[in-house]
């Protein structure tokens, strides 16, 4: 429901099933890992709320991160920078050694361009900036790197992705 007009978290959630139009024969498989429990909790809601896309796992720093995506094999890791006990780029730098690899989203409060330099660096595959983008659309570029879709949804001011190798 709307209030004034302007559409509730709710409402975001409830139509995020529409966004992106990707089906796949599975569900993208997801562990979020962030430091922040509010962080966490917001993007668990928005997943819960899109088809085709399940949570299986959340870390609260990098090493455990690294646990779950050694055991559980997501599809996509969704990482922060600054966590605890290891640091999101040391992070990637570990996980793009596993056989498979989850595909990295940063999503992190850092917009420097060194920051995001390194990043692409350690195999990210698309940075993006805590309040740049709505839940609606982090859930679009889970869709997008998990499928590497050609048309991509996200304005491009909001994700930077990886150039096309």
């Amino acid at each position: 429901m709307t209030q004034n007009g302007v559409p509730t978290f709710s409402d975001e959630v409830a139509r995020m099933a529409d966004v992106g139009g990707v089906q796949m024969d599975k569900a993208i498989q997801v562990v979020v890992a962030d430091d922040e429990k509010p962080i966490r909790r917001l993007i668990a809601m928005a997943i819960a709320g899109a088809e085709g896309i399940t949570l299986i796992g959340e870390a609260a720093d990098g090493k455990k991160a690294i646990e779950l995506a050694e055991s559980l094999q997501p599809d996509i890791l969704l990482l922060d920078l600054n966590m605890p006990e290891l640091d999101g780029l040391s992070t990637a730098r570990h996980i793009r050694e596993l056989r498979p690899a989850p595909r990295i989203i940063v999503l992190t409060a850092y917009d420097d361009p060194e920051t995001r330099t390194d990043a692409f660096e350690q195999g990210v595959k698309c940075y993006l900036v805590k309040g740049n983008v709505s839940v609606v659309e982090v859930v679009t570029i889970i869709r997008q790197v998990a499928t590497d879709a050609e048309h991509l949804l996200a304005p491009r001011h909001r994700a930077i992705y990886w150039p096309a190798q």
